[in-house]
């Protein structure tokens, strides 16, 4: 697999209070690069689920942490984490980390169909058990909706535009490449800093990967497997789902003043935590990146 470079790992270590014998999830965990980190602040005891709903990333995953039996490796969404949290028989964990960036093994795979700079498959499906592609979803999806879906999750100025180039010229699109080649046709009279089709092939993969109906599951149900104490870590890469992040953290963090109650959790760090100087030198990608942290204050029982 292609090598991928985990973010802010020592930030995440450190506002994430690793607890000898403790019990956490990362949730998202790609290749274990902070699973990895997570486990050794651990002492290497206690538990520590790796969940993710690639399943190529688990089957590498149980290959590379095969020597540790306290390390459980799971096909699954988190959206999924209470139902795996259960099956697993746990009791209330101490941590949970969410990267919620694309890893790079997937965006380098042109097999996978999420780069627009190779001839790939359309694909794009971060769950391959999955059945419905992103060429399924192209041919089944009206040009309304498509084009509201590349303005909604991807900020692009021409979505009509393009959502109609797309529907027009779809029994000729084969590829990725060739999707990217429209986009830029459709575009052909701006001038770009990025490739004119990322803002539309970023849309596509949160479009038909669900990826902010799974966040925000995730997002309302997390707290309800942690004990006091805890920690939750989440990395955001974009603006969209940083904003999701923000304001249910921010929600999380206010008093009931209809009940009189304290928030059962808070801030960590009050401004979201940036990757250093020198990390962003050495890796690019994490110039966007975003960590957010938050302790429960007390056991939350009930969502509702």
């Amino acid at each position: 697999m292609p090598k991928h470079i985990p973010v802010m790992v020592e930030e995440v270590i450190k506002n994430l209070a690793i607890k000898k014998n403790g019990m956490y999830f990362d949730v998202t965990a790609g290749l274990g690069g902070h699973s990895s980190a997570i486990f050794e602040a651990m002492g290497k005891t206690g538990t520590l689920v790796l969940m993710d709903r690639d399943f190529h990333a688990i089957q590498f995953l149980k290959q590379k942490f095969s020597a540790f039996p306290s390390i459980h490796c799971v096909h699954a969404n988190y959206s999924s984490i209470v139902s795996v949290w259960k099956n697993l028989g746990l009791q209330k964990i101490d941590g949970i980390l969410a990267d919620l960036g694309v890893s790079s093994f997937q965006l380098e795979s042109k097999e996978r169909g999420f780069s627009f700079l190779e001839y790939g498959p359309l694909d794009m499906r971060m769950d391959q058990s999955e059945t419905v592609t992103l060429k399924d979803c192209l041919f089944d999806i009206d040009e309304s909706k498509l084009a509201q879906a590349i303005l909604q999750y991807g900020d692009e100025p021409e979505a009509i535009k393009i959502a109609r180039s797309i529907k027009q010229e779809i029994f000729h699109i084969h590829d990725t490449k060739a999707l990217a080649d429209l986009i830029a046709r459709t575009k052909r009279l701006k001038k770009h800093k990025i490739h004119p089709a990322t803002q539309t092939f970023q849309a596509l993969r949160i479009l038909l990967n669900d990826e902010f109906g799974h966040l925000e599951k995730f997002l309302k149900e997390f707290p309800l497997i942690m004990k006091a104490g805890g920690r939750a870590a989440f990395i955001t890469f974009h603006s969209h789902e940083s904003k999701r992040v923000k304001s249910t953290l921010a929600q999380y963090v206010k008093p009931n003043s209809e009940v009189k109650s304290s928030p059962w959790c808070r801030l960590v760090s009050k401004k979201a935590i940036k990757p250093s100087r020198s990390e962003t030198l050495a890796n690019p990608r994490s110039r966007s990146a975003l960590l957010r942290v938050i302790e429960l204050t007390s056991e939350y029982k009930n969502m509702e």
